[in-house]
């Protein structure tokens, strides 16, 4: 009964009458509607794009290194242009200035409580007329006679007594004496030293020394600001600095080692 009913539904659906004979199914061909070709150029067209790229945005790693190397390469700019922490130029300077005025100073002392042409041609004299301020060895010229001796020849005559005032307030116990034979000339005889003008004279030169050595650290604390300039301003790279420091130090180390050197040398003079 299934089958007549599947039967007659093909032939209504093909058409056929119920006469005709019936096709397997597997004959029967259905054909698919014709598709009207249409042409190419009819076609709706799109217009061209044009593709761009960006750069994918990376976050920076390492904030910190790239400023402390931006900040080196800054620093290598400026110590080129002209910030030099090794520019000992000015120190060595204030340095060299420091020993040659300390042996200059010991010159003019008492050597062993004695007293030489150095310290008499550096006593001061008072001109009456211009009430002008020179020194002995400005007007007249000292020469030493023996060891107990010295004679001062002086340029004019009107300069005998104001020298002579000079000497004779000095602290050291001169007393000039007039040349009857030449008016131009003072003979000044040197008192022996004692126990108590050698002690005086260490102490002068522990004085002198210990003015070299507070000169010295002037010089330091100077340079010392100068390197504490260029590390708050980021001038110079730090390791430079650290490096410039230690030569600093170096050098004022050698020169306190000088001067203790040559006040140690002063002292055992006076003795001698």
């Amino acid at each position: 009964m299934r089958s007549k009913l599947i039967t007659s539904a093909c032939r209504a659906h093909t058409g056929l009458s119920s006469s005709a004979p019936l096709r397997s199914t597997t004959q029967l061909q259905f054909s698919k509607p014709a598709t009207p070709f249409l042409a190419r150029s009819s076609l709706p067209t799109r217009p061209n794009r044009t593709l761009h790229t960006s750069p994918r945005l990376h976050k920076q790693k390492g904030g910190k290194q790239n400023s402390k190397h931006n900040a080196e390469n800054a620093a290598s700019r400026s110590q080129a242009a002209g910030d030099d922490p090794f520019d000992f130029e000015k120190l060595q300077a204030e340095l060299e200035k420091t020993v040659s005025k300390l042996k200059d100073d010991l010159g003019k002392l008492r050597q062993g409580g004695r007293i030489g042409t150095e310290l008499v041609e550096g006593l001061r004299v008072t001109l009456k007329d211009t009430k002008e301020v020179l020194r002995v060895g400005d007007l007249a010229q000292v020469v030493p006679k023996g060891g107990r001796s010295m004679v001062l020849l002086v340029g004019e005559e009107a300069h005998i007594k104001p020298i002579t005032s000079a000497i004779l307030s000095s602290p050291h116990s001169l007393n000039p004496i007039p040349n009857q034979h030449n008016k131009l000339e003072l003979e000044l005889p040197i008192p022996a030293p004692t126990k108590e003008s050698r002690d005086n004279a260490k102490k002068e030169v522990d004085k002198a020394g210990e003015k070299a050595s507070a000169h010295a650290k002037e010089a330091r604390g100077a340079q010392q600001k100068t390197f504490r300039a260029m590390d708050i301003s980021r001038r110079v790279r730090p390791d430079d600095v650290r490096k410039a420091k230690e030569r600093m130090e170096k050098k004022v180390r050698e020169v306190e080692a000088e001067i203790k050197k040559i006040v140690e040398g002063a002292r055992r003079a006076m003795d001698g």
